[in-house]
């Protein structure tokens, strides 16, 4: 919620929740673990966009202003639906598909234990295991 609250004031409101988590989830990360750590160098937002009749395809354009006039230098890697992300490859797409896989299971258990259990200490343990994911990706 944090980081949702953090992009919707850098985005005008007319664009889907997505603009505004994507960005306010880096601009966090940036200001809390990546700005002031010297073993990040060359940080870099990824941001797929596809064509079509909804703004998705333009939130890489609004990322970059926004991070342009914040005075980050950060670099934005964006791929395309329309060529099925091909540009991502080797190891980044193998890396990539294994994030994403987990990160899945991990909310498809959420939606499948909160209803029988407290779902205050399901998510303590299911933060736990988000937790120790990303530390296994990154």
């Amino acid at each position: 919620m944090e980081t949702f609250a953090i992009g919707k004031a850098y985005v005008r409101g007319s664009e889907c929740m997505p603009c505004a988590t994507t960005i306010g989830s880096f601009l966090y990360a940036y200001e809390n673990e990546i700005k002031n750590n010297p073993d990040i160098k060359n940080p870099a937002l990824f941001m797929p966009c596809t064509t079509g009749p909804c703004r998705f395809g333009q939130y890489t354009r609004l990322h970059d202003m926004i991070l342009k006039r914040k005075g980050y230098d950060v670099s934005l890697f964006s791929t395309n639906s329309d060529s099925h992300y091909e540009e991502i490859t080797g190891g980044l797409k193998i890396h990539l598909v294994k994030a994403i896989s987990a990160s899945d299971i991990i909310y498809k258990l959420g939606c499948r234990l909160r209803p029988y259990g407290d779902a205050e200490k399901i998510n303590a343990v299911l933060n736990e295991y988000i937790d120790k994911t990303e530390e296994v990706i990154t």
